[in-house]
């Protein structure tokens, strides 16, 4: 039998994006619970010894980031299904706002 190496998928890395997202606003600020500065919260890829892309990426607070990694406080109650469902809902929201921002329009949440 002969083994074949199979190469760790690339990821994406993208300072500026990065830069961009962290300069939004929480996703959740309308919770009225937001703490200290705007951080690219990556999703996907959790558990699997691969980093996500840096497009895979939404504005949390350092609040809610911490949040999304414990479950706790707005995500108490999540299980895993619900948190990717809604990490892939707010990645979308991200790069629409992104685009959005591109071509003249506000930030909307």
């Amino acid at each position: 039998m002969t083994l074949v190496a199979v190469p760790k998928p690339s990821t994406v890395r993208n300072a500026a994006h990065l830069k961009a997202v962290a300069a939004l606003p929480c996703v959740l600020w309308t919770t009225g619970l937001c703490f200290g500065y705007v951080v690219a919260h990556h999703v996907g890829a959790h558990g699997t010894g691969i980093k996500a892309s840096d497009l895979s990426t939404a504005p949390l607070c350092v609040r809610h980031h911490r949040e999304t990694h414990d479950f706790s406080g707005y995500f108490k109650g999540f299980d895993r299904a619900q948190m990717e469902a809604w990490e892939v809902d707010v990645v979308a929201q991200t790069l629409a706002t992104l685009e959005g921002l591109k071509a003249g329009r506000e930030v909307v949440w």
